[in-house]
C-alpha cells in the first residue's frame, strides 16, 4: 500500500460516519461502507449474498478510485450470473435461483455509485443486468412474485403512464390476506423490496406490493420524461387504488410500510387516504427538506459525493451541468420543501420508528415532534438504538430488527 492509500485511509478513519452510522464495518471511506453494509451484508439474512464473496471483492476495490467499486462489483455480478446461467441449463434450479439473487446484489452494489453524465452507461447497464438477474430468480422462487405496471392517476399529466413495480404474494391460491404498500426510499428500487419487507412480509402471512415512483432511484431510466411534478399525492392515490384493485388484498388489512424517503411518503399516505388502515412510518418527516438541508454540503466534497448529488437531482428533474451547488439548493428548498406532512390529520394506527442516530439532529427532532402532534389514538414510537445493532438510518445495519417491529405491530393492529 502507497503513502497516499495510507494516508487516505487515516483521514478517512477520522472522518464522521454517515446515515447514522457510529462504527466503521470495512471500508475507511464513510460512503463506501455504509452501502457495504446496506446491499451486500444487509442481503444476506435473505440469502442475497456470502460473506466469502463480498468480502473477497471488498479487498479488491481501491477506496481512492470511485470507478473501482463499480468495476469490482460488476466483475462478481457477471461471474455469479454465468455460474447461475450454467446452473440453470444443468437443471440445478434451488443453486440457480440463490446464485441469480446474489448476482442481482453485486450488480445492484455497484449501480449506487454510477449516475448521469459520465457514467451514465454503466447506470444503465447494470439496470438492465440486476433486473434480468432478478427475474429469473423471481421465476425460480418459492413464492410468486411478478412484475406489475401500476397505472398512474386519471385525470394528470402522467394518466397514461405506469410504475414499474412487483407483487410479492404469499400463495396464488386467490384468497384475500392482509397487504402491505411498500414505500420505499430515494436511493431504492423496486427489487430491493425484497429485502426491505417482502421476504419478511410473505413470511408472517403478508402480500407486499410496490412500485418505482416519480422521484424514485431508477424511474428515468426507464421512462426519462416521467419526473414528479407533486409532492407524490397523485402516485400514491394510484398505487391504493392498484392495490385494491386486486383480489388477494384484504381491504380491511391494507398497510403502508415507507422506509427513508418513503417515511415522508407514509406520513403523506396516512394524512391523505382514508383507505389505509394502519401505517409504518421508518422515518416519519415533517418536512423533508429541512431534514436534508446537510445535502447542501456535498458539493463540497470529493467527486465520487458529487456525482452522487447530480444523480439525486437527476431523478428529480434537475439535469446534470451547470452549477451543482445551486441545483443541489434547489433540490432541497424548492423540491424536498415541498414534501409535508400535517400528523394533526393522521388518524389510522400509526408506527413511528426510527434510529437514534438517522439523519442527524434535525431527522431526530421531526420524529419526536411528529409524535407529539400524530392525532391518531393508536399510536407508537420505537427508537432503535446501537447497543441493539440498529442506530442506523433505516436499522440499515439490523434488518431483522426492523421487520420485527413493523410486522408485530401490524399483527396486533389486525388481530393476527
Amino acid at each position: 500500500m502507497s503513502i497516499r492509500d495510507l494516508l487516505f485511509k487515516a483521514v478517512m478513519n477520522r472522518a464522521p460516519r454517515v446515515r447514522g452510522f457510529t462504527k466503521k464495518y470495512y471500508f475507511a471511506h464513510p460512503f463506501l461502507d455504509a452501502f457495504f453494509v446496506w446491499f451486500p451484508l444487509g442481503n444476506m439474512k435473505y440469502g442475497g449474498a456470502e460473506i466469502g464473496e463480498i468480502y473477497n471483492v471488498a479487498s479488491r476495490i481501491n477506496e481512492r478510485d470511485p470507478m473501482s467499486w463499480g468495476k469490482e462489483w460488476t466483475t462478481e455480478g457477471a461471474r455469479v450470473e454465468a455460474l447461475a446461467t450454467k446452473l440453470l441449463e444443468q437443471g440445478h434450479k434451488i443453486s440457480a435461483r440463490t446464485a441469480f439473487l446474489r448476482a442481482f446484489t453485486y450488480y445492484r452494489t455497484a449501480h449506487i455509485f454510477y449516475g448521469p453524465g459520465e457514467t451514465q452507461a454503466e447506470m444503465t447497464r447494470t439496470f438492465k443486468s440486476l433486473q434480468s438477474c432478478f427475474k429469473q430468480f423471481a421465476e425460480l422462487a418459492d413464492t410468486p412474485i411478478e412484475m406489475v405496471q401500476v397505472p398512474h392517476a386519471k385525470s394528470t399529466k402522467y394518466q397514461n403512464k405506469t410504475m414499474r413495480g412487483y407483487s410479492f404474494l404469499v400463495s396464488n391460491d386467490g384468497k384475500k390476506r392482509p397487504t402491505v404498500i411498500f414505500l420505499q426510499g430515494a436511493e431504492s428500487m423496486s427489487e430491493d423490496v425484497y429485502f426491505w419487507t417482502a421476504a419478511a412480509g410473505t413470511q408472517r402471512g403478508y402480500n407486499v406490493l410496490t412500485a418505482d415512483m416519480p422521484g424514485d432511484m431508477v424511474t428515468r431510466i426507464y421512462d426519462p420524461d416521467f419526473i414528479l411534478d407533486d409532492p407524490c399525492d397523485a402516485a400514491l392515490h394510484a398505487l391504493v387504488d392498484y392495490a385494491l384493485s386486486r383480489s388477494e388484498v384484504d381491504a380491511e388489512k391494507l398497510a403502508v410500510i415507507g422506509v427513508s424517503m418513503g417515511g415522508y411518503k407514509a406520513g403523506r399516505i396516512a394524512q391523505i387516504d382514508s383507505r389505509v388502515k394502519a401505517v409504518v412510518a421508518n422515518a416519519p418527516m415533517l418536512n423533508a427538506g429541512k431534514v436534508l438541508e446537510e445535502m447542501k454540503r456535498v458539493p463540497k466534497l470529493g467527486k465520487g459525493a458529487r456525482d452522487y448529488a447530480t444523480r439525486f437531482c437527476w431523478q428529480y428533474g434537475i439535469e446534470p451541468g451547470g452549477n451543482l451547488k445551486e441545483n443541489v439548493t434547489r433540490l432541497v428548498d424548492e423540491i424536498w420543501s415541498s414534501f409535508t406532512v400535517d400528523p394533526t390529520k393522521i388518524t389510522c394506527p400509526f408506527m413511528i420508528i426510527a434510529g437514534e442516530n438517522e439523519l442527524g439532529k434535525e431527522a431526530i427532532l421531526q420524529v419526536h415532534e411528529f409524535d407529539k402532534l400524530l392525532a391518531s389514538t393508536n399510536k407508537t414510537k420505537r427508537i432503535t438504538t446501537e447497543e441493539e445493532g440498529a442506530e442506523a438510518h433505516c436499522q440499515l445495519n439490523n434488518f431483522g430488527l426492523q421487520h420485527q417491529i413493523s410486522y408485530d405491530f401490524l399483527d396486533e393492529v389486525f388481530g393476527l
